[in-house]
C-alpha cells in the first residue's frame, strides 16, 4: 500500500535527464552529479505532500573515481555520504574491486555461521539440516543472482560446508564422492545442500534473463509491459528448471558410475532412494510428529549412504551372535521385528481411518482347523477400491541388503515378496468377498508399487475430504510412512533384545531388614 501511495510522486519525478528506481521507500537515481542533485531537490520538495520525507544523512551518493570533489561541491550543503561503492537491495553498486570485497565480507560471515551451525548439529542434526536447506543457503543464493562473476570468492564457504557442516550433520567424516553426492537434491539421493561455487554463474545468468524486460525499462525509461515481464520470468524459470534438472540427472548418473567402481554398496542403495526422500525436505515439527531424535536421524542417513550406524554393540544381547547392521535388522529375538512391523501397520491404519470406515486391525481371513493356524491380515478397510467390497492389507518390511538379496535389484525383491503375499492371501480375501493388497517396503523406506498406489489412493481421498491440494496431501502421507519406517529401523538397531527381570514384589515383605 505504501508503494501504491508513492506512485504519483514517482510519476512527477520522472524525467529523461535521469534514471530513477524505486522499491517501496528505497528510492534511487542514476545520472550526472548535477542531474542527481536536481532530482534530489525535486524529491525533497515534492515528497512530503505524498508522505515521503527524504533524509540526506541516511542517503549515499555513489560516484566514480575522480568525481569526489565535484560531488562534495554539489552536495556540500547536505549531509549526504559520498562513497565509491555501497550495498543496494541485497546487492552492491560500485567498481569490481569493491563488489569483490563485499562478496568476500559476506562469505566470511556465512562461513562463520556455518561453523556455528556445525556445533549445533551435533545435538540437533535434523533441525540444522532444515535451517540450511530451507533458509540459510538462500541468503548466498540471492547474492549470487544479483552479483555475478565471483566464483572463486565462494570457495571458503564451500570448504566450510564440506569440512564442518556436512560431517556434523552426518556425525562422521565423509569421502569426496559423498561430498559431491550430498549436494544433489534429496530426490536424487543427496541432502539438498547447495554448492556455492558451482551455483554462482548459472544463478546470475538466469536472473539476468528473467529480468531482461525490467532492466530495459529502467535503462531506457520506457513503460514496462507487466504481462510480458511475468511471461518472461515464468518462461525463464521453466527453462532453467529443465536445464538444471537435466544437469543434476547427469551428475547423478556420473556419480553412480563412480560408485559402481568405488563403492558398489552405495550404488545399490541409490537404486532405492528415488521416491522415498521426502523426509529430508520437511520442517521437523514435534506437533506434527515430524521430528526425529539425533540417533534416529543419523541412523537413517548412515543407511542411506551405505554406512553402518555408529556405536552399535559388538554382540547381540538376544542371541549372542556378532552384531552388525544386517544382524540388527534380521534378528527376531526380543520381538523387535514384530514390534516394528506393528508400529508401521498402526501408523498406516491411523491415516486410513481418516478416510474410510470399517477399519479392523488384524482381521481373520480364515479360521484355523485340523491343527492349521488362522490366516490373519494386518488390516481391513471398507471402500478403498470398491464402495461395497472390503479391502485387506498385509505389511512386510524387508532388509533389502541382506545376504540373500545381494544379487537382486529392489524391484525384483519387492515383486517376489508381493507374489508370496498374493499367493498366501488372495483366495482367502476372495472367500470374504474382498480384495487383497500387499504393502511391501524396505528398511530404508523404498516402497513396492502396490504400496505406492495405496498411498496415492489415500492422498486422493484425503485431498477431496479436506479440500487440500493432492500433491501436498500425498507428500504428507509419504512423510508419515517414511518417518514410521525410520523409527522402526532405528528401534531394531538400538533397543535391547534380552528380557529384563522385574523385582516382582507386591508389598514390603520381601525387603531386607534394615539394621541400625
Amino acid at each position: 500500500m505504501y508503494a501504491v501511495g508513492t506512485l504519483q510522486l514517482i510519476k512527477e519525478l520522472k524525467s529523461p535527464n535521469w534514471k530513477q528506481m524505486w522499491y517501496a521507500d528505497d528510492s534511487s537515481c542514476a545520472g550526472s552529479i548535477a542531474r542527481v542533485r536536481e532530482w534530489f531537490n525535486s524529491c525533497y520538495e515534492l515528497g512530503p505532500k505524498w508522505g515521503y520525507i527524504p533524509e540526506p544523512e541516511k542517503s549515499f551518493l555513489i560516484v566514480k573515481a575522480g568525481l569526489e570533489e565535484e560531488a562534495r561541491a554539489e552536495f556540500q550543503d547536505l549531509d549526504v555520504q559520498i562513497v565509491p561503492s555501497h550495498r543496494f537491495l541485497g546487492g552492491v553498486i560500485g567498481p569490481v574491486v569493491n563488489k569483490r570485497a563485499y562478496v568476500q565480507e559476506k562469505v566470511e560471515k556465512w562461513s562463520g555461521y556455518t561453523i556455528k551451525l556445525a556445533k549445533v548439529a551435533k545435538k540437533s542434526p535434523q533441525a540444522v539440516h532444515a535451517v540450511v536447506t530451507k533458509s540459510f543457503q538462500h541468503e548466498w543464493g540471492f547474492l549470487q543472482r544479483v552479483t555475478g562473476g565471483f566464483t572463486e570468492e565462494y570457495k571458503p564457504l564451500q570448504l566450510s560446508i564440506q569440512r564442518h557442516l556436512m560431517p556434523a550433520i552426518l556425525g562422521r567424516e565423509i569421502t569426496e564422492l559423498e561430498t559431491e553426492l550430498l549436494t544433489l537434491p534429496a530426490r536424487l539421493g543427496g541432502l539438498g545442500i547447495n554448492d556455492p561455487v558451482t551455483e554462482q554463474d548459472e544463478a546470475h545468468r538466469a536472473s539476468q534473463q528473467a529480468c531482461a524486460l525490467l532492466i530495459e525499462a529502467l535503462r531506457e525509461g520506457t513503460e514496462l509491459n507487466y504481462a510480458n515481464h511475468l511471461d518472461t520470468v515464468a518462461h525463464t524459470i521453466k527453462e532453467e528448471r529443465v536445464y538444471k534438472n537435466e544437469a543434476l540427472e547427469q551428475r547423478r548418473r556420473d556419480l553412480v558410475t563412480r560408485m559402481e567402481e568405488e563403492n558398489p554398496r552405495l550404488a545399490r542403495i541409490q537404486d532405492r532412494v528415488n521416491g522415498n526422500s521426502q523426509w529430508l525436505t520437511i520442517v521437523p515439527s514435534s506437533a506434527d510428529g515430524f521430528d526425529l531424535d539425533p540417533i534416529q536421524f543419523r541412523d537413517a542417513l548412515a543407511m542411506r549412504y551405505g554406512h553402518t550406524p555408529q556405536n552399535l554393540p559388538s554382540s547381540c544381547d538376544g542371541c549372542g551372535a556378532a552384531f552388525d547392521l544386517n544382524h540388527a535388522l534380521n534378528c527376531k529375538k526380543g520381538g523387535l521385528v514384530k514390534r516394528g512391523h506393528d508400529s508401521v501397520r498402526d501408523d498406516c491404519l491411523e491415516i486410513a481411518k481418516l478416510v474410510w470406515g470399517g477399519a479392523v486391525r488384524e482381521p481373520v481371513l480364515r479360521n484355523g482347523n485340523d491343527g492349521s493356524p488362522e490366516l490373519v491380515a494386518d488390516m481391513k478397510l471398507q471402500g478403498v477400491w470398491d464402495s461395497v467390497r472390503p479391502a485387506f492389507f498385509d505389511h512386510r518390511i524387508i532388509n533389502a541388503d541382506a545376504a540373500s538379496h545381494s544379487s537382486r535389484t529392489w524391484n525384483s525383491i519387492a515383486e517376489s515378496a508381493a507374489r508370496e503375499k498374493h499367493t498366501k492371501y488372495d483366495q482367502a480375501a476372495e472367500d470374504k468377498r474382498g480384495s487383497f493388497s500387499p504393502l511391501i517396503c524396505s528398511c530404508d523406506g523404498a516402497l513396492h508399487r502396490e504400496y505406492g498406489v495405496f498411498q496415492k489412493r489415500m492422498a486422493q481421498a484425503l485431498a477431496t475430504k479436506w479440500e487440500k491440494p493432492y500433491s501436498a496431501i500425498l507428500g504428507w502421507v509419504r512423510v508419515r510412512t517414511q518417518l514410521s519406517i525410520i523409527r522402526t529401523t532405528s528401534m531394531r538397531l538400538r533397543n535391547g533384545r534380552s528380557q529384563v527381570k522385574a523385582l516382582g514384589l507386591e508389598d514390603g515383605a520381601g525387603l531386607p531388614s534394615v539394621e541400625e
